[in-house]
């Protein structure tokens, strides 16, 4: 219930818009419970007074399994509109926050075949948490709007490289992204995750998606004022390249193929 709300949000944050209100239409199975039903329902309420909205209406059907489908309606004045378009030659590229602890909580929690026993537990609830109750970047998106310092935005549901190759073709192919791989905000307990799971942390952080912060490119002159307002952390610079390349920590520029989740797949 809460997930149903704040992924939609983030759609919102990302455009930089201030939140009305969400539409959620539910298919619910004829065996769930009433208080499964009711829980599901606070979440969504607990979530829609979080980020300042209402519960406005929807549809209710039955299926043979629980579906969600949330519509959230904001605002946000023309001019100050987000857009993934209109990154430049030279700009900054940024995200508000880690990246890979999603993918490390859904690896805990739905492959428990691995030997997760030895993991300490605040690290395991950590993950799992981040996985499973992600907030949205409203506050950080509103506030990159009506600053005028972005060039351009999105948020990270599908994978940061495959949000990244959206900025591009959003540009028309006429910029390219070079990564710094160590200057990448993943936190030690993904590497831990990965190193039980035998799963490479630098895939894990890039390509799963589900962090729901907003990924971002800003002019050289106008970054550290932003930056004094939100936490950012700086990940590479945007070039005339056509692709994603990423430095590694051997100082050797590697081209990257934009991947994450596909939808239809």
């Amino acid at each position: 219930g809460r997930k149903i709300v704040t992924v939609n949000v983030s759609d919102l944050a990302a455009m930089g818009a201030e939140t009305i209100g969400i539409i959620v239409s539910m298919g619910l199975p004829r065996n769930m419970l009433l208080d499964d039903f009711d829980d599901m329902v606070d979440g969504i309420l607990d979530s829609c007074t979080k980020y300042g909205m209402a519960l406005i209406g929807g549809d209710t059907n039955e299926s043979k399994e629980l579906t969600l489908c949330g519509t959230c309606l904001g605002i946000v004045k023309k001019e100050n509109v987000l857009m993934k378009s209109g990154a430049r030659h030279g700009d900054i590229v940024a995200v508000t926050g880690p990246i890979g602890l999603a993918a490390a909580g859904f690896e805990a929690l739905l492959h428990p075949v691995h030997n997760f026993d030895d993991l300490d537990n605040n690290i395991k609830e950590k993950v799992i948490k981040h996985a499973l109750e992600p907030e949205a970047r409203l506050k950080e998106g509103i506030i990159f709007a009506k600053s005028g310092s972005v060039s351009s935005a999105t948020d990270i549901t599908d994978g940061l490289l495959s949000e990244l190759g959206e900025i591009i073709d959003a540009n028309q192919g006429n910029i390219g992204i070079i990564l710094n791989q160590e200057e990448l905000p993943i936190p030690k307990e993904v590497f831990e995750i990965a190193k039980i799971s035998s799963h490479n942390p630098i895939e894990m952080a890039t390509t799963y998606g589900e962090d729901f912060e907003l990924l971002l490119t800003v002019p050289p002159s106008l970054f550290n004022d932003l930056n004094s307002e939100v936490t950012l952390y700086k990940i590479g610079l945007v070039d005339s390249s056509g692709k994603i390349k990423m430095i590694d920590k051997a100082g050797n520029t590697n081209i990257i193929t934009p991947r994450g989740y596909e939808h239809l797949k």
